[in-house]
């Protein structure tokens, strides 16, 4: 039976969920054009991460602090491959554990910990806010990075008194060649597209990067302003956009795919609030 969104486009940019969240989209019976951009690869064989490890479940740590799901999921995966997935969970319930936003929540939920403190907005700028709120100085706090470097926030830690180890968990890797993305942003550019989503920060920076390489970062932001209208999860990825220069258009209810989705179908059957 045709959806509301019969006869629309939405492009989607997931890697992870490729599948599933085109599956959720197609529900509402739009098309479905995809370019996966990113990947998150766990770095391997290395000895920090280890150290890391060893650290916190000796209890060598007052307070961790999560900024991703994917980093609590990779964080665990490295402690299960060393026989220590247990104490690796054990040693979160004796610490104070902080998330950025609700993916690292709902990862740490999975393992069957919630969450001490999380920040309103759900931001690194916010994580900062809530910590010079409570007071850190002698804390002892570990630091799950993202993929990328965090020194502001490490130098904001370390200004209110923390003293903070890092741990890099894993790098992002591009999920498709140059040309399949060039290509993606030249339909973004000249075709019938309705919608484009993105669910992370780095989906942007890397779209955007590509298209500034070949003189297109300026026609691309104004398209996204324009006929194609934006979705996104979370108030990160949003404020990517802005330094771009493009606004959201349509924002979940939750940020959960499914609810992405059911946003999409709401705006393309003209519902969208």
């Amino acid at each position: 039976m045709p959806g509301p969104s019969t006869g629309r486009t939405v492009a989607i940019t997931e890697h992870r969920f490729e599948n599933e969240f085109r599956t959720l989209v197609e529900r509402h019976g739009a098309t479905v054009i995809s370019c996966p951009l990113l990947e998150e690869r766990p770095v391997g064989n290395h000895p920090e991460l280890g150290r890391f490890l060893d650290h916190l479940i000796a209890g060598d740590l007052d307070t961790m602090v999560f900024f991703t799901g994917v980093g609590v999921r990779f964080m665990a995966a490295a402690a299960g491959s060393r026989g220590r997935l247990d104490a690796f969970v054990a040693a979160l319930d004796r610490l104070r554990v902080a998330a950025r936003g609700p993916k690292p929540r709902a990862a740490l939920r999975e393992l069957g910990r919630g969450v001490d403190l999380a920040p309103d907005p759900p931001t690194s700028a916010g994580l900062l806010d809530m910590f010079r709120g409570v007071g850190v100085r002698g804390e002892r706090i570990g630091v799950q990075l993202y993929g990328r470097p965090n020194p502001d926030f490490i130098a904001g830690l370390e200004a209110e008194g923390a003293i903070v180890t890092t741990v890099h968990v894993y790098d992002y890797a591009p999920a498709s060649d140059r040309e399949r993305v060039l290509g993606f942003i030249r339909t973004l550019l000249d075709a019938d597209v309705d919608v484009v989503t993105f669910t992370s920060a780095p989906q942007i920076s890397s779209l955007f990067d590509t298209a500034e390489s070949a003189g297109l970062s300026d026609v691309l932001a104004a398209r996204l302003n324009g006929p194609v209208a934006v979705a996104v999860i979370g108030e990160v990825a949003e404020s990517a956009l802005a330094r771009r220069g493009v606004r959201a258009r349509i924002r979940p209810r939750a940020p959960k795919m499914a609810a992405l989705a059911q946003a999409i179908g709401d705006h393309l059957a003209g519902r969208f609030e």
